[in-house]
């Protein structure tokens, strides 16, 4: 699909020009600009409807007698509608009647009931009918990196789990961090990550047999794999800086002769992932190159945390039947039935300038003016296309793909030298800027008589600018019950919310009571500490900076309230506790009236003579040093008149 070289030049004789020969060259270039060098493809389509045939065959032996309890066959194949993005207009199957759609850990499958509808030879065929579109999420505003964990929602942070083929280890972790660092936006971020897997990882298909089913680990080990292998290494990279990503299971068109090969068709099975940008799942798909959008031929079977299976489960609980080994099969046939005309529009301009004329052993450039039309965040790929006899001159590190903000206008250079050719003609060689969906071309005349560039000079590029954040860190604390009475064992929660890394973290408890750590870019970790004091503040130094942050430790809450009857008060107290070995004294005045210990929750009454004293309320904790928590009741005497009038109307008008 993509041309990687031109391999076309034009040269004729000084010194025999012909308006024939110029005719013919000018013919010549204008094919090339005229002309459509790619065959239509149904990638490049931004809307398709298709027809789906989907067979499952199995054969069975069955005895004389035969008692069937439960035949399920559950299928997971089943393209659903997407807001946005695909549409099912219908479903049929042969065996409507006896099916039903259920969902199981966020998945959605097909239940086909066949118990009784078993034969020697057995065969559910389902017809699909679906339409589907491009899938372009419009991110119109920059979001944030990175993101606070209290602003991830609780049924989102599912998908910033790590588990079987999503795993993660510290190498993975310190490149996703690295890629993150001195970024500030989502979008830019998710699409360096891609990126960098694209140009380190691989696609081979050779890995489904030599190692299938890699985790992530062992992707970034072995630099290669297939697409929901580069998924699992991509969402373990995201997640681990803290960005919710997940995974989408379906099929997509292919052009690949080595994958119709392998799968016997255009279709196959398919694995990319979403990056959760703000409050927008965003498409990217590493092994089609296409970040922050897939094309209408990605039709989706799932979406889920984790990678789901595609295919077919028997589940059958019976006696007197058997199912031939390898008879279970699985057949998907997809044709398009109908298109729109118009191509997927992927919403840039692109303008080539450059010198035009050039002498032997000359330096040159292509100025690409790529501006994105649309008002939201684009990516694109673009490739520079020359003559083989054309020296590119290719700077380490330079990508080929472009992060474009809403309406956003760049200036990207490739660059070039031309060789020294045959003086006794001039050269014409084309350029070309393309892609999948786009193309520009610009064509160069080369000649000794023309001026010779020894060094490249094109103009000056802005430099990028680095964005820091600057972020306290996050501390979350609490303590927890240990075995060891007279320790407190503080747990706390910790989190770097920059995009940097932070080196030689130290945190203290205390003075002599401190921890040292490295924090990636927006890792989250847990630190422990031992202590015997109830501490207020943990104290943390890095970069020559230094932080004090509150513990939100939870004291014991005590509250009281009191009846004034007569001569004497009754106390109600309910005490709620989180701190073992706790006692709970009640002062009135100078004599100790109450000194017990309680329970973690306890509600009780007391009745006490006040005799014009003050109550004071204290919790205390048994063998360790804590300041006393303390409250004061002051209880004045009830006048004598007063008194008396309340125990008559206790007493004489109670029932009246």
């Amino acid at each position: 699909m993509y041309k990687k070289n031109l391999q076309l030049f034009y040269k004729f004789s000084t010194k025999k020009i012909t308006s024939i020969i110029n005719i013919l060259l000018l013919i010549l270039i204008l094919s090339l600009n005229s002309t459509n060098l790619y065959s239509t493809s149904p990638n490049e389509l931004d809307y398709i409807k298709l027809k789906i045939d989907n067979i499952i065959g199995f054969d069975t032996l069955i005895e004389t007698d035969f008692s069937i309890s439960k035949f399920d066959v559950n299928s997971y194949f089943l393209p659903q509608s997407y807001n946005g993005s695909q549409y099912l207009n219908s479903f049929d199957s042969n065996f409507k009647d006896n099916y039903k759609i259920l969902s199981e850990q966020s998945s959605t499958f097909i239940q086909f009931d066949l118990k009784h509808n078993i034969e020697n030879k057995n065969q559910i065929a389902n017809t699909f009918e679906l339409e589907s579109t491009t899938t372009k999420p419009k991110i119109n505003q920059k979001n944030i990196y990175p993101i606070p964990i209290n602003k991830i929602s609780d049924e989102n942070k599912i998908y910033l789990e790590f588990k079987e083929f999503v795993d993660l280890n510290d190498k993975i972790k310190h490149q996703a961090s690295l890629l993150a660092t001195g970024e500030d936006d989502l979008f830019i971020i998710s699409t360096k990550m891609a990126n960098w897997i694209t140009k380190d990882i691989k696609y081979d298909l050779k890995s489904v047999l030599e190692n299938p089913d890699q985790t992530s680990t062992q992707v970034f080990e072995s630099k290669q794999g297939v697409c929901k292998e580069i998924t699992n290494l991509f969402t373990s990279m995201m997640r681990s800086i803290g960005v919710p990503t997940r995974f989408v299971t379906g099929y997509a068109y292919t052009n690949s002769e080595e994958l119709i090969n392998y799968v016997g068709s255009n279709w196959g099975g398919h694995v990319w992932a979403e990056v959760l940008i703000g409050d927008t799942w965003v498409p990217f798909d590493l092994t089609y190159n296409q970040y922050g959008f897939v094309d209408a031929t990605h039709i989706i079977t799932d979406k889920s945390p984790f990678i789901r299976n595609n295919g077919v489960s028997l589940d059958a609980l019976s006696y007197g039947l058997q199912i031939v080994p390898n008879t279970l099969t699985l057949n998907n046939k997809f044709e398009i039935v109908k298109d729109r005309e118009n191509l997927f529009d992927p919403g840039f301009e692109i303008e080539l300038s450059g010198p035009k004329q050039l002498s032997f052993d000359s330096y040159g450039y292509i100025t690409a003016k790529v501006t994105n039309k649309m008002p939201y965040y684009q990516n694109i790929f673009l490739n520079f296309a020359k003559a083989d006899e054309i020296e590119y001159i290719n700077e380490e590190n330079v990508d080929n793909i472009y992060v474009f903000k809403p309406y956003e206008e760049k200036e990207i250079h490739f660059k070039y030298k031309v060789p020294i050719l045959d003086e006794n003609f001039k050269y014409t060689f084309p350029f070309l800027i393309y892609n999948e969906f786009i193309e520009s071309s610009l064509n160069v005349e080369v000649s000794k008589n023309y001026k010779k560039f020894d060094e490249l000079k094109i103009p000056e590029q802005k430099q990028k600018q680095t964005f820091y954040t600057n972020n306290n860190l996050y501390y979350n604390c609490n303590y927890a019950l240990v075995e060891n009475p007279n320790l407190i064992n503080v747990n706390c929660i910790i989190q770097n919310p920059n995009n940097f890394e932070i080196k030689n973290l130290k945190t203290c408890i205390s003075q002599n009571n401190c921890k040292t750590l490295d924090l990636t870019v927006n890792e989250l970790t847990q630190l422990k500490f031992e202590t015997k004091n109830m501490e207020s503040k943990i104290i943390s130094e890095y970069n020559g900076l230094t932080e004090k942050i509150n513990l939100n430790f939870k004291y014991p809450k005590l509250s009281t309230s009191h009846i004034k009857q007569f001569q004497n008060i009754e106390f109600s107290t309910d005490i709620l506790n989180h701190i073992p070995n706790t006692k709970l004294k009640i002062l009135m005045g100078d004599t100790v009236i109450f000194d017990n210990s309680i329970s973690e929750s306890e509600i009780f009454k007391l009745t006490a003579n006040p005799n014009n004293q003050t109550f004071k309320f204290i919790l205390y904790f048994e063998d360790l040093i804590f300041d006393e928590f303390q409250t004061t009741i002051f209880i004045e005497q009830t006048p004598f008149l007063t008194q008396i009038k309340n125990w008559f109307n206790k007493n004489l008008f109670k029932n009246t």
